[in-house]
C-alpha cells in the first residue's frame, strides 16, 4: 500500500507537468509570435518535383526487379544533388 507521501509526490509531478507549460506560455517573446513564411512557388515546384521524379523514375526503372543501385543514382541522385546546390547556392547569396 502506497503512503501519502509517495501519493503527494505523484500528484506533485502530474500537477507541474500539467501547469507549468501553461504558466510559460504566458511568458512568451515577440519573436515567437510572429507568423511563419509561407512557401513560395518556386519552393513548391520544388518539393514536387522532388516527389514525382524519384516517382517517375521508381515506376520506370523498378528497382526491385532490377538494380536498385541504378535508382539511387538516376532516381534519388538528381533530387539530393539539386537540393544540395540550392543550399550551397542560398548560404553564398546570403553572404
Amino acid at each position: 500500500m502506497f503512503g501519502l507521501q509517495e501519493i503527494l509526490i505523484v500528484v506533485g509531478i502530474v500537477g507541474v507537468i500539467i501547469f507549468l507549460p501553461r504558466m510559460q506560455a504566458r511568458k512568451r517573446s515577440p519573436l515567437l509570435l510572429q507568423p511563419v513564411s509561407k512557401a513560395s512557388g518556386k519552393m513548391r515546384l520544388g518539393i514536387a518535383v522532388s516527389v514525382l521524379y524519384p516517382l517517375a523514375m521508381a515506376a520506370f526503372l523498378k528497382p526491385w526487379q532490377n538494380d536498385p543501385f541504378m535508382f539511387v543514382y538516376i532516381g534519388l541522385g538528381p533530387v539530393a544533388l539539386g537540393w544540395l546546390v540550392r543550399w550551397v547556392w542560398l548560404g553564398f547569396r546570403r553572404k
